[in-house]
Formats: C-alpha cells, structure tokens, sequence
C-alpha cells in the first residue's frame, strides 16, 4: 500500500514484521510471514510468544500471522494453542501448496464472543461449502459471464480515481481526494478490478493487495443482483494467469460467505477447534442496512463510541485453483 496517511488503513491486512503495538481496531499485530517455521514446535512457541506479549498490552485483540512448511501437522499445532492459549486459528495453504499461512486469534474478555457462538457459525460455513460442492462450479460460472455480457458488461483491470470514488465512497466513506490520492500512488502489488455496466459505469470493484483479495464494493442501487461473483471470478482468473502464489480473502460473517464460495474460495474447516477469527475488526456501517451481530448487542467493548455495535467476525479463505478450469480461464479472460 502507499505510505499516504490518508491511503494507509484503506484495507485491515497490511502489515509489517514484527510487533505493532498501535495496531488498528484495537489490535496489537504481529507478523513473522517472512520467515518460514519447519516444526510444529516452532509454530506453538512464538504462537505462545505472541499470546504472552497480548496479555501483557493493553490492547483488546491480537492478530498474528506466521508462514509454516505444510509438512507440519495442523491438528496438533490448533489442539496446543486452544488448550493453552483458548484462541483462534485459521489456516490457507499457498496456491502451489508449499507455505501454509496461520492466523493466531485471541481476544480480551470484553471482546469475546459467546463460546456457543462459534461452533454455529462454523456449521453454518460448513453447510455452505457443502451446497457448493453439490453445484456445477464450472457451468454456474459460465452461465453467470454470459448473463452479464448479455446485459452489455464487462470488466476492466485499470480503473480511473473517479470509478475507485464513486464505490469507495458508498462503501468505506472516502473522500475524492483520498481516492485521487491512492490511484496515484498505490502500491506495485495493489491490484483493482472492477466490472462495468453498458454504459461504462464502474458498479462493483474489487481490490488485491499483496494476494488478498479485498475491499469488496457494489454501488448501492445494484447490490443484491449477484454482480461481485463474476468480478470475483475475473479478478481470480488474473490473478492465476499472472502466476500469483497466494490469493485469500477474509470473509465478513456472513455477508461474505456465498460469493465467495461461488467464485473460487474455500475455507479450512476441518478442525473441532476455533478457526473463525472473531470480532476481528469494527466496521462503521449502516446498522439499518446491516444489523450488528447478536453476541455483540449491548457489550460495553472497543471504547466508548461503538460499544462494540460494529465488531465483525471472519473466515479465512483461500483460492482453490482447480475450480478455475481452463474453460472458465478462457471464457473470463476473454471478455
């Protein structure tokens, strides 16, 4: 991302190494991605390191982030850290399947969500990812292209300031400025797709930045019409044309959960263990539009102006690149 201060928060995954103990949201952060663990013992001490450096802050959730050889086993490392630590780990594997990636969890008691909680949003993933094996990946897919090119749209990969305002505004309330801002000085490896309506008109947008896909935006008036699956699935197509090694996007409980499914994601869900990363960050939206989640209700968390109303909870998802045939890959690529 650009070092703009008014462009550095526009998405919750970046980072640097190390500690950061001015985290947002109220997190304290830590990032050891550049450096890959072989031994499972590795994983579960600076995963403890890490848990005793939160205990000692005075912030309301850790988020840590390591990179493990796959050959480590994922069952015993989420077992170890559960039963000493009582936190959340979610796990993604690189699209060549030679890193996995390991999210660490924890929150405050202020910010925890109910423990019956938790097993139920997971069965409810489950049962999700299950309805989408049952599909025709491939033929939902490129029924969904031709609906949308029968409607005169298209998708573009070099969108202008003004298209990036006129859905980041609605979205996330950024400023012309902002927007003109970060269009001119984005990152290398900041990314932005957006799919165009017959007249030209920027109506969904999606941004990745150093492989997560994010800031997932729909113009009000055109939200709900299933317009940001084949965005999703253009930008994923790019995204493994381009050689890519990691694509994954952290899914919003539960707004994000169904198009991501349809486009590509999965999600490592094959743990008795928590692995949704829970009130994860506060998002200021519209509570008319979109109602807080119920654990949250009336908990005096995150400070005084939220109280805890915006806290969001997430899945990790990563791109599954046998979905994207190469019949989808041509068909997407080519429009």
């Amino acid at each position: 991302m650009s070092n703009n201060p008014d462009t550095t928060l526009v998405y919750s995954g970046k980072r640097r190494p190390g500690f950061t103990e001015n985290g947002t949201y109220d997190r304290l952060l830590f990032d050891n991605e550049h450096e890959r663990l072989e031994r499972d013992d590795d994983v579960i001490d600076l995963g403890l390191q890490c848990i005793e450096r939160f205990r000692e802050s005075e912030r309301s959730r850790l988020v840590a982030r390591l990179r493990a050889s796959c050959a480590i086993d994922v069952h015993n490392i989420r077992d170890r850290l559960f039963q000493e630590a009582a936190c959340e780990t979610a796990v993604r594997p690189d699209i060549d399947r030679n890193n996995l990636h390991i999210t660490i969890g924890a929150n405050t008691a202020d910010r925890a969500v109910e423990c019956d909680s938790i097993p139920l949003m997971q069965k409810h993933i489950r049962d999700k990812m299950r309805q989408r094996s049952a599909l025709p990946f491939e033929e939902d897919a490129i029924a969904l292209l031709r609906a949308h090119r029968a409607q005169g749209m298209t998708f573009d990969g070099a969108p202008t300031a003004e298209d990036i305002f006129g859905l980041w505004r609605h979205s996330f309330g950024w400023t012309e400025e902002q927007c003109r801002n970060y269009a001119e000085s984005r990152g290398v490896n900041d990314r932005l797709f957006v799919l165009r309506s017959a007249e030209g008109r920027a109506i969904s947008g999606v941004l990745v930045a150093d492989g997560e896909s994010t800031e997932w935006s729909t113009l009000p008036e055109y939200q709900r019409q299933g317009h940001i699956v084949p965005l999703l699935i253009y930008s994923n197509c790019a995204l493994l044309r381009d050689r890519i090694s990691s694509v994954y996007a952290e899914l919003r409980w539960d707004r994000s959960i169904t198009p991501a499914l349809q486009s590509g994601f999965v999600v490592d869900s094959n743990s008795m263990g928590p692995w949704m990363l829970t009130n994860h960050v506060s998002i200021g939206d519209d509570t008319q539009q979109d109602p807080p989640d119920p654990w949250n209700a009336h908990k005096p968390m995150f400070g005084d102006t939220t109280k805890g109303r915006f806290l969001r909870s997430f899945a990790v998802a990563h791109l599954e690149p046998e979905s994207i045939t190469d019949r989808i890959m041509d068909a997407y690529l080519d429009s």
